[in-house]
């Protein structure tokens, strides 16, 4: 059941004398999430699939007169992802309403809900990443998002993350963009990834842009930024 907001909850508000009142509304960011992530028209159901396929090895020598070789490719995991709906409301009573229609305190307010929801959406992106390491989430493959262990169809595993934890550095940043290089398909074939960009959080900006805008070596003979 609603709670109101009611007349009695605002008395600085709807009494006779008032200068001046701050509305407790900022300016929001812009969209961060959707620098990180895509929007996608989802579909008419409580859920959608998607299943991750692996391809073929590669190809042997063929010897003149000799048949072709066979391949199979398959599906290594199907992953689920669950349709969530998140809302919120506020209610004010008729009084309140009437009492403290000089500051329009309905659209104050709705102006409060929508950066409720853009938080909102805001944070539920973010918590992607910062579970990303957290094994309690697990994908569709049964590991976390950041994970040393991911399967491939080989029977093999594939690493997306540094062998040893370590804060951003120079070095931590080459080992990372080395190993991404590297990366391989479920069948151990090269699929050269390019990295776009580094997602850090605010305690790390700085050192962020002195590692990607520095001419030279960060930090050595007046080379950073």
């Amino acid at each position: 059941m609603a709670v109101p907001m009611r007349s009695t909850d605002f008395r600085s508000i709807v009494e006779p004398v008032l200068n001046e009142e701050f509305d407790g509304v900022y300016n929001q960011r812009k969209d961060e999430f959707g620098l990180v992530f895509k929007d996608r028209n989802g579909i008419p159901r409580n859920y959608h699939e998607e299943p991750i396929l692996y391809g073929l090895g590669n190809a042997p020598e063929l010897p003149d007169g000799m048949p072709v070789e066979y391949d199979a490719g398959g599906v290594l995991y199907v992953a689920r992802y669950i349709y969530k709906v998140y809302g919120l409301a506020f209610a004010l009573t008729k009084v309140l309403v009437e009492d403290g229609d000089h500051i329009q305190i309905g659209s104050t307010f709705s102006q409060h809900l929508a950066q409720s929801m853009i938080e909102t959406k805001e944070t539920l992106g973010a918590n992607i990443l910062n579970r990303a390491f957290n094994g309690t989430y697990t994908g569709g493959d049964g590991v976390s998002l950041c994970s040393t262990s991911h399967p491939l169809a080989t029977g093999g595993t594939a690493s997306n993350q540094l062998s040893t934890a370590a804060v951003l550095s120079q070095t931590s940043l080459e080992q990372m963009l080395i190993q991404i290089r590297n990366a391989t398909d479920g069948r151990g074939k090269r699929i050269t990834l390019t990295p776009t960009q580094i997602v850090t959080g605010p305690s790390n900006v700085f050192q962020a842009e002195v590692l990607l805008k520095s001419a030279l070596r960060a930090g050595a003979a007046y080379n950073a930024i």
